[in-house]
């Protein structure tokens, strides 16, 4: 397991979606890349100018929505996750409407 420091997240992005809502199979060149995937490691926080440590709002297992360009791909025990700054997280996704 990896202990981040700062504001870092490390996220598990879902597959790109293969088919569409009515079920017509996307081609690979038109799936693009995901925005969606889980909370699988989070930082201690980030420092105010003060000193202070802000906790971070995204915790573990959270499913989450980020910037489309966001993050630097990395491997760990062969999982392929991406290694981005929280504030690059849009919003956490809920089941509640």
């Amino acid at each position: 397991m990896i202990k981040l420091f700062g504001d870092r997240v490390l996220i598990k992005p879902e597959e790109a979606q293969k088919k569409t809502v009515s079920g017509i199979v996307l081609p690979e060149a038109s799936q693009g890349k995901s925005q969606i995937g889980k909370i699988f490691a989070v930082g201690t926080g980030r420092y105010t100018t003060t000193g202070e440590i802000i906790a971070p709002a995204a915790k573990v297992g959270d499913r989450v929505l980020f910037e489309k360009f966001a993050g630097e791909p990395i491997k760990v025990d062969d999982e392929d996750l991406l290694l981005m700054n929280e504030y690059n997280i849009i919003g956490v996704i809920t089941n509640e409407h």
